[in-house]
């Protein structure tokens, strides 16, 4: 049997035309093999563009107990302030183990009590892997691993999944774009980067040197390289091409492949006079994501992303990342309320 690869992931995440609970079972039924040893794995969607806790929908757990579910399903509605600041803390991490997590926010007792309820039914949950994967807009997906034991992650691990993390919330903010309806798509190219069709902004030379590359670079990381070099597949397959698109397979009934580019790009709410760009990377530092992944999820270089950062502290009037922050984060809370009324 051939060895589990994140790759498998980035692939379930990016896989169109499924329900919801659908789409999110493949996820988890491809990060499984990779969690092992552990006593379940589950997920479940999160927004957190309000102003309250995380709301939490659609639990689900491959294996282990619907107690737990119901049990986080009581942690959420009851504590929703405590919630909130764990995803917020979880999501500048990446990814997080309880144990290093909880502690220092005094949620340790909470989940202490729940690994007691765990371990009374036979499903031990000593310590547990947290996955917050959120897009610029705040909405997203966890994924929980449970273990019987208390795990160190260390830094290449905490950056794997990351990085796995920008593609699950790039991949759930798509299948909400498609919700089941086919979609041509802007480009549609071959595995081998030549394009057989484009339209709009996919047309202009750029835009398609860009989208060459990378299809080729993806068509690489999920071959030989997956397995035998995981994280530089990982890193050839960026969370959008050029901030705008994401490539889907889709095959023909005589079973050839070929690549869809799915305009895909965040939207956070409105900030002033921002442009999009600038939107999308505010949003990212506001999350507590680092520049640089904030260029991975946006398919741009760090370049790109500290030119849109300076260009949206100046017009903000703030002159540091902090600052930015402080005054910030708030508006944007009030900004997406106002836009989903």
């Amino acid at each position: 049997m051939a060895k589990a690869s994140p790759i498998d992931i980035v692939e379930a995440a990016y896989g169109t035309g499924r329900t919801r609970e659908a789409w999110l079972r493949g996820v988890l039924e491809a990060a499984e093999p990779i969690l092992q040893p552990s006593t379940f794995v589950g997920g479940y969607f999160i927004d957190m563009s309000g102003r309250t806790g995380g709301a939490m929908d659609g639990a689900l757990t491959l294996h282990g107990s619907p107690l737990l579910a119901q049990m986080v399903t009581a942690f959420h509605r009851g504590l929703p302030d405590a919630s909130r600041l764990m995803y917020e803390s979880a999501a500048r991490r990446g990814a997080a183990m309880a144990s290093e997590l909880l502690q220092p926010l005094g949620l340790w007792p909470i989940f202490e009590q729940l690994g007691a309820s765990q371990a009374r039914i036979g499903v031990p949950m000593v310590d547990l892997l947290g996955v917050v994967a959120l897009d610029a807009a705040g909405r997203g997906l966890f994924i929980g691993c449970g273990y019987d034991r208390r795990v160190m992650l260390d830094r290449a691990m905490r950056a794997r999944w990351t990085r796995i993390g920008v593609h699950l919330a790039a991949g759930e903010r798509l299948r909400r774009a498609l919700d089941g309806r086919r979609s041509e798509g802007e480009a549609i190219l071959t595995p081998s980067g030549r394009v057989e069709h484009a339209v709009g902004e996919a047309k202009a030379a750029p835009a398609l040197r860009s989208l060459r590359i990378r299809t080729v670079a993806i068509d690489r990381a999920r071959g030989r390289q997956r397995r035998s070099d995981p994280d530089a597949a990982l890193e050839a397959w960026r969370g959008l091409i050029a901030g705008r698109w994401s490539l889907v397979d889709r095959f023909e009934s005589d079973g050839r492949r070929y690549v869809v580019a799915h305009r895909n790009e965040p939207t956070p709410a409105r900030m002033l006079a921002l442009t999009l760009r600038e939107r999308q990377v505010v949003a990212h530092r506001l999350a507590g994501h680092s520049s640089k992944v904030a260029a991975y999820a946006l398919g741009v270089s760090p370049a790109a992303v500290s030119g849109a950062l300076r260009s949206a502290m100046l017009k903000l009037g703030v002159r540091s990342v902090p600052q930015l922050v402080h005054r910030m984060g708030s508006r944007i809370v009030e900004a997406s309320a106002h836009e989903r009324r």
